[in-house]
């Protein structure tokens, strides 16, 4: 793994997509989200999580 420990995989959840752990929220709707216009407040508000765990899913979408 790529030292994400927030992020997972799983072939019985959401296709094996990747997750936030514990949540059926993917990497990928985060990323069209923002490429959509919504600025992380509103997603937190969406989505009543950290901005933290959030960020991460952007993080592993570029490889940071």
């Amino acid at each position: 793994m790529l030292g994400f420990d927030r992020i997972t995989f799983d072939p019985h959840v959401m296709g094996g997509r990747a997750c936030i752990r514990g949540m059926r929220i993917t990497v990928s709707l985060i990323v069209n989200l923002v490429a959509n216009g919504m600025t992380m407040a509103e997603i937190t508000d969406v989505f009543p999580d950290s901005q933290h765990v959030f960020q991460l899913g952007l993080d592993r979408a570029f490889g940071r």
